[in-house]
């Protein structure tokens, strides 16, 4: 009984035996490198999808970016939401460097618009915005203010020049005619110095300039007097007349073309125009000098011809200086006219003298119609 009983007891597990077998190393290794591919497997994953929708984001924003940039038109505020979207994404597309420059371009063009918003603005600065505004793209109301501007600055150009269009000064540019104001004139022509272009000879007797062309003086034959170390001296039509001799050439022009010059009261009222506008107009400007030089050469001419005038009247002739009787501050004469002195003591050497002084203006004063009508009185007696 007691050798079974050891027996059966033998058979019972024993409370220290030794426990199942461990994993060895190799497979604990495997275990731990399988649970971290699939780390990496779902970390590769979801970077993927990621990936997948910022390619798919990048090409949403591709097409908008395409569209922005072939519009003809688009405003800033859009561009610019357009670009921070597009950095946003952290992908290198090409789009996102024009988009950059054409915004830089739009920001370029609004500070400029916004520094022309003075009336101290040029209408050459006007127009060179509007005009740059067509080469861009961006889309802002600004340009209205500034495309009125320009126009009412062209228009009175334009006006401007239709005042002189019958002016007989042969420059090329209005801004040119109004900048030779009170210039000498030469020639037979009557023209400020360089008006043409052409060649000028100084006549040896009277020391007046003629252009050559005037004279009927080839370029060839000219150099007879004007080439270096050349003997011959050249003398102009009316002082070969004076010396007995004939003029040596056929001349073209004879004498002056007539003027048809703006008056000052006409130019005045012109000038007050440009205040309207909001826009610096440098012919304006120069307009407006002219106003000035006139009026003063007439003020300092005034008191040696206002005795004159009052001395010698004949009626009938106010017609040709309107403004004369205002100017000097006469009556009326008896028919209803201003009366209009043939100069009294004035020679005709002084007469021709003042009308060639006035004749360096670019505009007409009062003054200027009276001495024509002193002439013209002179040639009727």
């Amino acid at each position: 009984m007691a050798a079974a009983t050891e027996g059966e007891r033998g058979a019972e597990p024993s409370a220290t035996a030794a426990p199942t077998t461990t994993p060895s190393a190799e497979a604990t290794a495997e275990a731990h490198d399988g649970a971290r591919g699939r780390a990496e497997w779902r970390s590769a994953a979801a970077e993927w999808a990621a990936l997948q929708q910022t390619l798919q984001q990048a090409g949403e924003w591709r097409a908008r970016a395409e569209r922005v940039l072939t519009t003809d038109k688009v405003a800033l505020a859009e561009m610019r939401e357009l670009a921070i979207q597009g950095q946003q994404l952290h992908v290198l597309m090409p789009e996102q460097s024009l988009l950059e420059r054409q915004m830089s371009d739009a920001e370029t063009w609004l500070a400029a618009a916004d520094a022309l918003q003075a009336p101290t603005a040029t209408l050459d600065e006007l127009a060179k915005c509007v005009k740059q505004y067509t080469k861009i793209h961006l889309l802002s109301d600004k340009v209205d203010g500034l495309k009125e501007r320009e126009a009412g600055g062209q228009g009175w150009l334009e006006e401007t020049r239709s005042m002189f269009k019958h002016a007989a000064i042969q420059m090329s540019t209005l801004h040119e005619i109004l900048e030779s104001d009170g210039e000498a004139i030469y020639c037979v022509c009557r023209q400020p110095w360089g008006s043409s272009g052409v060649t000028m000879i100084e006549c040896e007797g009277c020391q007046g300039w003629y252009h050559i062309t005037c004279l009927g003086i080839s370029p060839a034959k000219s150099k007879q007097f004007t080439a270096e170390g050349a003997t011959a001296t050249f003398h102009c039509p009316r002082c070969c007349e004076q010396r007995g001799v004939n003029f040596p050439f056929e001349p073209r022009v004879t004498a002056p073309q007539i003027k048809r010059l703006p008056s000052v009261h006409k130019a005045e009222q012109h000038v007050r125009k440009v205040a309207k506008l909001r826009v610096r107009i440098e012919e304006a400007e120069l307009l407006e000098k002219a106003v000035t030089n006139v009026s003063t050469w007439q003020l300092e001419l005034l008191p040696t011809l206002l005795e004159s005038y009052r001395r010698t009247v004949v009626p009938n002739t106010a017609r040709h200086a309107p403004h004369a009787g205002a100017v000097l501050g006469v009556p009326p004469g008896p028919r209803g006219h201003v009366g209009h002195a043939v100069g009294g003591g004035v020679t005709n050497e002084e007469l021709c003298r003042w009308l060639e002084e006035g004749e360096r203006f670019r505009l007409e004063c009062d003054l200027v119609a009276l001495l024509k009508g002193w002439r013209w009185a002179r040639q009727l007696r």
